[in-house]
């Protein structure tokens, strides 16, 4: 049996169809870990899906094999930031097939980097839900620091903490 390369690219217009597959399958999978829902996002028409990607002050990313897109996050300004100063990652999915590989950590990198060369931002955050330790353990591996965590209401509506980390990019730009 061959082991699949895996690689991430920043996703395109052609992507959306794929993009919009994933999204709906994470939602299924994972009901209330994301700010969405699966009835809200089979109301997104082509023109919505492109909206979400790249350009200007975000960065959606795909995690392929192949030409197969098995996972997908993205970068953007955190609208909770007043001065737009900081980005959040947002929607780290993997489908299943794909998980227990720790290839979330080539999503969490590659948001990372392009966070690097968007000037504006200061900082990086992250956050997940309370029960999702996996993805706790795999925002910590790529330098981010426990922040703070509070109670939040999730799109499947159970209340559970939502724990925060963040990147100071500037330490990390002062380091290259």
């Amino acid at each position: 049996m061959t082991t699949p390369e895996f690689s991430v690219r920043t996703l395109t217009y052609d992507d959306c169809d794929q993009l919009a597959a994933l999204r709906a399958e994470a939602e299924i999978n994972n009901p209330g870990m994301f700010a969405s829902t699966y009835e809200k996002l089979t109301q997104n028409t082509p023109d919505d899906w492109r909206s979400h990607l790249s350009g200007g002050n975000k960065c959606v990313f795909g995690l392929c094999t192949e030409q197969k897109i098995i996972g997908v996050t993205g970068v953007f300004t955190w609208k909770d930031d007043p001065d737009q100063a900081t980005g959040i990652v947002a929607t780290v999915y993997i489908s299943p097939a794909y998980r227990g590989l720790k290839l979330s950590d080539m999503l969490h990198r590659a948001c990372i980097v392009w966070a690097m060369g968007y000037r504006p931002w200061r900082r990086i955050v992250a956050s997940h839900r309370a029960d999702n330790l996996d993805s706790g353990r795999a925002i910590e591996r790529q330098g981010f620091t426990f922040s703070h965590r509070k109670p939040h209401t999730w799109s499947d509506g159970v209340t559970s903490d939502e724990v925060w980390y963040e990147l100071d990019l500037e330490k990390w730009r002062n380091k290259l």
